[in-house]
């Protein structure tokens, strides 16, 4: 880790250290260090250290979890819990759409989380909702709007995998929703990995029939055209798809002044060409 960690408190105080990470019933004198330190070998297996939802060939684990092509499999029927972790909910109730608020999210804190509280993240707890009131849902789905890397995704869905195809009750809103409406550095990979685990996702609205792509081009940040693409590809009819503002994707990037001049290039180019295969598609 770039930053070294450092005791803030005394060792006899296993509340937190100085990446804000509860260590949670350890005894007295084990500190996080050494307890990250002792389980290295242990995650090496488990969380891969490259930025990739593969499984290492070195790992001695069996092959129960990984499909004939390499890719990690997800045990989906694990059940939720309800004893919220309040040392967590500090961690991530910030809020997506305020820059000050991304710019706290401290993304190694909640992957260590993750791979020492798996637990924890198969809660559904109330964040604050853009707008009013509050929204309940699994710690991935904020995590993602708040712009985590992909090797802190992938360890959030390994903690808890049904958060990933789990809809958001009320919005009716999946976590792919959440990658696109908050675009961040990290969104190609993540949108990905979201893709390639839950492929259903691109398909499915949200209460005010939202597909993940209209949340992309509505987005409050930039999104890049290679998001866009991928999302195009994996449902190509999605271009002309009309959402309760009766809106395409092309026109809500046209009603979106941060929307980027290629990507409403290439909506354009896409919608033109899909009118033409549907119509010709009916033609014959």
């Amino acid at each position: 880790m770039a930053k070294a960690l450092q005791r803030t408190s005394s060792d006899t105080d296993c509340t937190r250290d100085s990446y804000n990470v509860p260590v949670r019933g350890c005894p007295k004198k084990l500190t996080l260090e050494k307890m990250i330190r002792k389980s290295v070998d242990m995650l090496s297996c488990v969380i891969p250290s490259s930025a990739s939802s593969r499984r290492s060939s070195d790992c001695s684990d069996d092959n129960d979890n990984v499909d004939d092509d390499g890719m990690e499999r997800f045990n989906y029927e694990m059940g939720e819990t309800y004893e919220k972790d309040p040392d967590l909910f500090e961690l991530i109730q910030l809020l997506p759409w305020e820059p000050e608020d991304r710019a706290k999210f401290d993304d190694d804190a909640v992957y260590w989380y993750a791979a020492l509280h798996p637990r924890s993240f198969s809660v559904r707890y109330d964040f604050k909702h853009q707008g009013r009131g509050n929204i309940n849902c699994f710690p991935l789905m904020r995590i993602v709007a708040l712009g985590a890397s992909l090797r802190t995704v992938e360890a959030v869905v390994r903690a808890f995998p049904p958060a990933l195809v789990k809809r958001q009750q009320l919005y009716r809103r999946t976590v792919l929703h959440s990658a696109c409406a908050f675009p961040s550095p990290f969104q190609v990979g993540v949108i990905q990995f979201l893709l390639e685990h839950y492929p259903p996702a691109v398909s499915q609205t949200n209460r005010h029939a939202f597909l993940p792509i209209h949340n992309a081009c509505s987005a409050s940040l930039p999104i890049g055209v290679e998001a866009i693409q991928i999302l195009v590809e994996a449902y190509p009819e999605s271009v002309l798809k009309t959402n309760k503002l009766g809106e395409t994707p092309l026109q809500a990037a046209k009603r979106n002044k941060e929307m980027l001049p290629d990507v409403l290039s290439y909506l354009e180019e896409i919608e033109h060409e899909e009118r033409e295969r549907q119509q010709y598609a009916k033609a014959n």
